[in-house]
């Protein structure tokens, strides 16, 4: 009795043994078989238009389940290269994308993507692709300019000068209203734009505005457009806040000029800056207006100024 029970114990054990063993035969003649193939195609780049591309392109998704779900992601591939048993990469050209697979021996495989493609693998496409996706990128290249260039030429004109004036003290004078509506205007479609504006009244009766932002303060009158920016005491670095507002202010007041004038007054404010003593004080004659540049350091603020005198 004893004797028929430790036998039939035994059964199970050598079935399951049986399985393993036979799992680990099938797995190890596929990748024999997928190792053998390899060798005609090792080094090479293959269109998977074509039946040799196709076939491997097959054979790869049969014996790797992480190029399965590569494909299922990025759909099928343009152009496979493969380097040997364990190196494989993808092209997906049409997305400008390539995809590496690194296997350790035995499936599945590490997946490393690269987009766009770099120059060390397309340059393992052939010379007509290669020529299609440089020729893409140009075009993109271009248009990204083109936009550009649109932006900038969108940019609205200066400040007019009013005509009725009787005097050279009115001469030049700033339309509030007018600046204001083009503060409002956002310079990107990130940018909201300088809301909440509010006026009040200078000592001479004359009209005046200004807007606060996070990092800024605006302020208008009919002789002045300037902005105001927190500073530390001991810092030497122009605030983030000013190096957007004087552009904005730029904008404002010289439209289409506004690139061009804030490259030329940018390391005049960086000057004043450095200054932590204040002394540095930078007047400057531009495209007709008065540029200042002063740190108030009783108030701990850069100040960027545009005057009609």
């Amino acid at each position: 009795m004893i004797q028929l029970v430790a036998a039939s114990s035994w059964r199970p054990l050598r079935r399951i043994a049986a399985l393993v063993a036979s799992a680990v035969l099938i797995c190890g003649c596929g990748t024999i078989q997928h190792g053998r193939a390899t060798a005609d195609v090792a080094g090479r780049t293959l269109s998977t238009a074509t039946p040799p591309g196709s076939e491997r392109l097959s054979s790869e998704i049969d014996y790797d389940r992480s190029v399965l779900a590569t494909v299922r992601k990025h759909g099928r591939p343009e152009y496979l290269h493969v380097v040997d048993r364990d190196t494989l990469y993808l092209f997906f050209t049409e997305l400008n994308r390539v995809v590496m697979i690194q296997r350790n021996l035995i499936p599945p495989g590490v997946v490393s993507e690269y987009a766009p493609i770099p120059g060390h693998f397309l340059k393992l496409l052939p010379k007509a692709e290669i020529a299609r996706n440089q020729a893409r990128r140009q075009a993109r290249r271009t248009k990204r300019l083109a936009a550009r260039h649109t932006a900038r030429a969108a940019a609205p004109p200066a400040a007019r000068k009013p005509a009725s004036a009787s005097t050279a003290r009115t001469l030049n004078r700033f339309d509030v209203e007018m600046l204001i509506q083009r503060f409002r205007t956002p310079i990107s479609a990130a940018d909201p734009g300088v809301q909440g504006w509010r006026f009040g009244k200078l000592a001479d009766g004359s009209r005046s505005a200004f807007a606060r932002t996070a990092d800024a303060e605006y302020r208008i009158s009919s002789n002045s457009v300037l902005i105001a920016s927190r500073i530390g005491a001991n810092s030497r670095k122009t605030p983030a806040g000013l190096r957007l507002g004087y552009y904005r202010v730029n904008r404002v007041v010289f439209g289409t000029r506004a690139h061009a004038i804030s490259d030329q007054v940018a390391p005049i404010v960086t000057s004043v800056a450095k200054d932590p003593s204040g002394r540095t004080r930078v007047a400057k004659r531009v495209a007709g207006r008065t540029v200042r540049i002063t740190r108030d350091t009783a108030k701990g603020l850069l100040i960027y100024r545009v005057g009609t005198d």
